[in-house]
């Protein structure tokens, strides 16, 4: 996921929000591609974002599906799906059409680690 802040609502937050952008601590804003399906023994895992602060944050992910033919991305016959859990919390379940990235924003509260 490539950045994610806390909603900010106040004034008093609003430098604590500067600082954390200006550090830079979720630089790489790429793209990943998964070329295994999930199963019982395997889940893709990624380094978790752990927020500074206790509030509502506003969650933004981008989608797309393909299939690998001989080392090429070809179009996916159906659209796929993903989850997003945080510690072991389902936040949603979002499409991921063919080759066409489909954006979802989230809304949710999280606890400060």
């Amino acid at each position: 996921m490539p950045r994610s802040f806390p909603i900010v609502k106040d004034d008093a937050s609003r430098l604590n929000r500067r600082e954390l952008m200006d550090a830079k601590k979720f630089p790489y804003e790429g793209a990943v591609g998964i070329f295994r399906h999930e199963d019982c023994a395997f889940h893709a895992r990624f380094t978790p974002f752990l927020p500074s602060y206790s509030g509502r944050y506003r969650l933004k992910i981008s989608l797309w599906s393909f299939a690998w033919e001989q080392g090429e991305v070809k179009a996916n016959r159906k659209t796929e799906s993903a989850s997003l859990l945080a510690d072991g919390r389902l936040l949603g379940y979002f499409d991921a059409p063919s080759l066409k990235p489909m954006v979802h924003e989230i809304e949710v509260w999280d606890r400060a680690r």
